[in-house]
Order: structure tokens, then C-alpha cells, then sequence
């Protein structure tokens, strides 16, 4: 089932208790490869693009980088 309906179901008090506990399980996986991603040598930034468009992840990662550049 899609992320975004089992969460906005559960803003609205309209989800079963299984399905919460199976959105927390599934947006946990999801956020796994992330971990193992952040581990790769030359890796500096990343982002998803679930739930938040795309322009504004991309400016977040330039701004992120803009905060680390070293001068």
C-alpha cells in the first residue's frame, strides 16, 4: 500500500493499527539504503524524493553543500 495514503489516513485517525505499524515498518526499510549509501567513500550529500518535490531537495543539497564547502 502507498506510504502517502496510510500516512495521511493516519493524520486523519482513519488507519487500522496494523496498518501504521506496517507504513513504520516499510518507511524504516526504505530509509536503510540510505545508511548503507552514507558509508561509500565520496559520497557527501543525498536526499529521497518521496513526499517532497524534487526542486526543493535539490535545493536543500545546495544549500547543504554551500554550509560544508571549505574556503
Amino acid at each position: 500500500m502507498d506510504i502517502d495514503i496510510l500516512t495521511t489516513a493516519q493524520k486523519q485517525k482513519k488507519i487500522t493499527p496494523e496498518d501504521e505499524n506496517q507504513a513504520i515498518k516499510t518507511m524504516c526499510q526504505l530509509n536503510d539504503i540510505g545508511a548503507d549509501f552514507a558509508k561509500i567513500d565520496g559520497v557527501n550529500v543525498m536526499t529521497d524524493v518521496s513526499g517532497f518535490d524534487l526542486g526543493s531537495h535539490l535545493s536543500e543539497i545546495y544549500i547543504g553543500l554551500q554550509y560544508g564547502r571549505k574556503n
